[in-house]
């Protein structure tokens, strides 16, 4: 009896594993195509060719430097502002740790944030970084705050806190990470604009009107005339 029966077991086991292995299979290629499709929507930018790196300038350092002497708030356009990181990832350089920052530009600006856009490479891999962040000023604490409201890698939204998570040791000095925003000390600032130099503080940061707004006191050096506060 027990041989009559047991070719009925192993042919219901045998039905039991090909179906197994059938659900394995095809949750593989259920997670392969969601693998390829994040994969295409990350190194598809729809930046690319669309927005171009800004020519390098410092040019708005000296309307900083009029802000601190005046006690004026300061507009900056896109334009402007792009420019000026752009000055700033070529002077500071931008690789670290496999990331380099090929630029950095200032896309647009509404009321209460900014639109930035960097080109990057990743381990010899080209994507466009978009991100969206609302900068303002910590004077409590002493800070520069962006936070950052959105980030998509080519046309992949992905959740801000990963992607601060990722280049936490991978930015430049002077900046700090910690869960969804960016900070900067805000009393350290250094500039330098034809025969002037001032070590500011900045006491205001907003992106309002389509410019990024700010307000800077601090000891300024006219050389021709001497230094003041």
């Amino acid at each position: 009896m027990r041989e009559k029966y047991a070719p009925a077991r192993y042919a219901g086991g045998k039905a039991l594993g090909s179906r197994v292995l059938t659900a394995v299979l095809s949750v593989l290629a259920v997670l392969l195509a969601a693998v390829f499709v994040l994969s295409v929507l990350a190194q598809s930018d729809p930046q690319a060719g669309k927005v171009r790196a800004a020519q390098p300038s410092a040019a708005v350092a000296a309307d900083v430097l009029k802000s601190a002497v005046t006690g004026d708030e300061c507009a900056f356009s896109p334009e402007e502002m792009s420019g000026y990181l752009q000055y700033l990832v070529e002077k500071q350089g931008s690789q670290t740790d496999g990331l380099q920052v090929e630029a950095a530009v200032l896309t647009a600006v509404s009321d209460g944030t900014a639109d930035l856009y960097f080109p990057v490479s990743v381990r010899g891999r080209h994507l466009g970084v978009s991100v969206t962040v609302a900068p303002s000023c910590d004077t409590e604490n002493g800070c520069m705050v962006f936070q950052v409201r959105s980030v998509r890698i080519g046309r992949l939204p992905v959740r801000p806190e990963w992607a601060i998570g990722f280049v936490r040791n991978r930015l430049p000095g002077g900046l700090s990470a910690q869960g969804d925003a960016v900070y900067r000390d805000a009393s350290v600032f250094s500039l330098n604009a034809g025969d002037s130099s001032a070590d500011l503080k900045i006491t205001k940061l907003s992106a309002q009107d389509g410019a990024i707004r700010l307000k800077v006191k601090g000891k300024v050096n006219l050389y021709f005339l001497g230094s003041f506060t």
